[in-house]
């Protein structure tokens, strides 16, 4: 079982996953993020948490995913909306988890994963969609989305 995080950069610095990996190092030295370019995983020790990569415009993945994701808060509405569309459209890159369970439970697994979320919101601007919950400021979910 999956699920996917996405994290809308507004940042002007781009971002690498080798500064990710420095960033998560320095949290904890049992985290790497083996990649090339822009793809890599997650892995704590030897487990694999997550497959991560960055699109950025230009992207078929990054345009189409970008589209489709204005379309669906468009037709949600709600107080919220218009900052939402507000960092979408200023989205200069996107951070794509693809969390992996591996036979591990839900909490085993988001505590792994919470350390590059932080990381995330700490050092680039931008706002989190996690697939089935909404977009996120910060901890306060602000757009509540299926």
């Amino acid at each position: 079982m999956s699920f996917y995080v996405r994290y809308y950069m507004t940042d002007e610095n781009e971002l690498t996953l080798a500064q990710l990996a420095t960033g998560l190092q320095e949290f904890d030295p049992a985290y790497q993020v083996p990649h090339e370019k822009r793809a890599g995983e997650v892995m704590y020790g030897d487990e694999l948490y997550a497959e991560i990569e960055i699109n950025e415009p230009g992207d078929s993945l990054f345009d189409d995913e970008l589209e489709e994701t204005i379309d669906a808060v468009t037709l949600a509405g709600g107080a919220r909306a218009r900052d939402v569309l507000e960092t979408l459209r200023q989205t200069k890159q996107m951070v794509v988890l693809r969390i992996l369970y591996q036979g591990r439970d839900s909490e085993q697994t988001l505590t792994k994963i919470d350390p590059v979320l932080v990381w995330l919101m700490m050092k680039r601007e931008g706002m989190l969609q996690v697939d089935g919950e909404g977009f996120y400021e910060g901890e306060e979910l602000i757009l509540e989305m299926e």
